[in-house]
């Protein structure tokens, strides 16, 4: 009893007589099914999923079936409906093989209880993988040189510009000067609903209806600064701009220097600030709010089910904001430390941990090249002398990526665009980042604080500091509310 697998990458509209590759792989495995006596117990069709995807969900139970004992294995029509990449389909494989379990790919003429199926194995899924490459590469290729040409990459022409095929965009000279006109409305503090009355009256983009969301959209849009954007790759003068870089950063915070406090979001530690005396989470919310002069406020819940906190803590006004200024001055510090150390010694290690995985498919690709080896070992300890190496590169590719994504993830760079960049970060965002090294912030009761003595009211748990047990949603203590001792 085996499974069939379907897969088609892009559907892309087709319907009916247009769109056949589904029935086609279906019959064809049902066709070697019959003429080899099997019986195929369920065909698993996945439309619109590239075969780079690991976690195909229709795959993934094909998979858990065979290891399950439920099937003996998986046909499919041709090797490229199962994976396009070369590491989860040999880890696939060697879980079907694993369960003993069998493969097949009628299109290729191989199984895996063949003797030379591992082998021919290796070699087909090597160079499936190596034209996925080949295609990723040319069309970075192609992005980065459209970029460089200053090109705009989305098919949709940015309202207030022109565009002739194959050109950079050009301003439209009746619509531009109201698109410049709108940012500089916005810097100056005109409201969303103000700013949509102004497009329509001036008939901007006409016939098009404006809202509050269309209006965020032109001036969050980076391309009137005159960049052309496209992923990684970015042409800061590609064409002429709508407005300048003062006028665009003033038009994101409403027409004031640093971003408003967002009321759904009141504070970049909320769920990292804490009360020492029961180790909950603490109030976060501004007093004074529609006043003119609110502030930020922190304050312990002090009553809860499981008892009442013995020593709740309270900040509020300049002493908070001193609180959160030192939070993120010690964030910075931490991670300034961490990218320092990344840069002495993680870049040695993982230079010599790709060069590992480099040699290693070297290998590879010289013995699938060496026909007197395979001549002189047979078949069948040949497949398993490429089996070998590829389980090497493999390992080491798993180990390289794992010190990249160490070393990777605060670089010197990162940290001093994060210190530049700070003020213009969503609060949520911020917070983000915050809880990256921190796990908590806890705050103690004592004496009256001023700004300059806020800091030592507080005590800061890194990553893997804060106790393991802490009251959170869906774990709530037993006992009355236990306080944090500072370490």
């Amino acid at each position: 009893m085996l499974d069939g697998y379907v897969r088609v990458s892009q559907r892309r509209g087709r319907e009916g007589d247009s769109f056949q590759s589904p029935t086609l792989q279906r019959g064809k495995i049902e066709q070697w099914a019959a003429l080899h006596g099997h019986q195929i117990a369920k065909v698993w069709e996945e439309i619109d999923e590239s075969g780079r995807r690991a976690d195909r969900p229709m795959l993934v139970r094909a998979l858990e079936r065979v290891e399950a004992g439920e099937t003996d294995g998986i046909v499919v029509a041709r090797l490229d409906r199962f994976s396009r990449s070369l590491l989860d389909a040999l880890a696939d494989i060697r879980r079907i093989k694993e369960s003993n379990g069998t493969f097949v790919s009628v299109d290729d003429a191989f199984d895996l209880s063949s003797e030379t199926g591992s082998l021919v194995l290796n070699v087909m899924l090597a160079l499936a993988q190596f034209e996925v490459e080949r295609i990723t590469a040319g069309f970075s290729e192609a992005r980065a040189n459209a970029v460089a040409r200053g090109l705009h990459p989305s098919a949709r022409v940015p309202i207030g510009y022109l565009r002739e095929p194959g050109t950079p965009l050009t301003v439209d000279p009746v619509a531009g000067p109201i698109v410049s006109e709108l940012f500089q409305r916005r810097a100056a503090g005109d409201a969303l609903v103000a700013l949509t009355r102004f497009a329509e009256e001036r008939e901007l983009g006409a016939p098009r209806r404006w809202t509050s969301r269309a209006i965020k959209e032109v001036v969050r849009n980076r391309v009137y600064l005159g960049e052309s954007r496209h992923g990684e790759f970015v042409n800061p003068t590609a064409h002429e701009a709508l407005t300048d870089p003062l006028t665009f950063d003033r038009a994101q915070h409403h027409g004031r220097s640093t971003p408003a406090v967002s009321r759904g979001e009141p504070s970049p530690l909320a769920s990292l600030i804490r009360c020492a005396g029961c180790r909950y989470g603490m109030a976060t919310d501004l007093r004074g709010r529609g006043t003119g002069r609110a502030q930020r406020r922190y304050s312990c819940h002090r009553k809860y089910p499981s008892g009442e906190c013995s020593a709740p803590a309270y900040l509020a006004g300049a002493v908070a904001v001193a609180v959160e200024a030192h939070v993120v001055e010690a964030f910075f510090a931490s991670v300034g430390e961490v990218a320092a150390q990344a840069e002495q010694s993680g870049g040695v290690a993982l230079a010599e941990l790709e060069t590992e995985a480099e040699r290693a498919h070297a290998a590879v690709e010289n013995l699938v090249a060496d026909s007197a080896t395979y001549s002189a070992v047979g078949p069948e300890r040949f497949a398993a002398m490429v089996q070998r190496w590829q389980d090497q590169a493999h390992e080491a590719e798993l180990a390289a990526l794992r010190e990249r994504e160490q070393v990777g993830a605060w670089t010197p760079e990162r940290v001093t665009t994060l210190r530049e960049e700070w003020d213009n970060f969503e609060v949520g965002e911020q917070r983000q980042l915050l809880a990256t090294v921190i796990d908590a912030v806890f705050v103690f009761r004592g004496p009256r604080a001023t700004a300059a003595t806020a800091h030592e009211r507080i005590h800061i748990c890194w990553r893997g500091e804060a106790p393991a047990d802490m009251p959170s949603r869906g774990r709530r203590p037993s006992g009355p509310p236990t306080r944090f001792v500072r370490p």
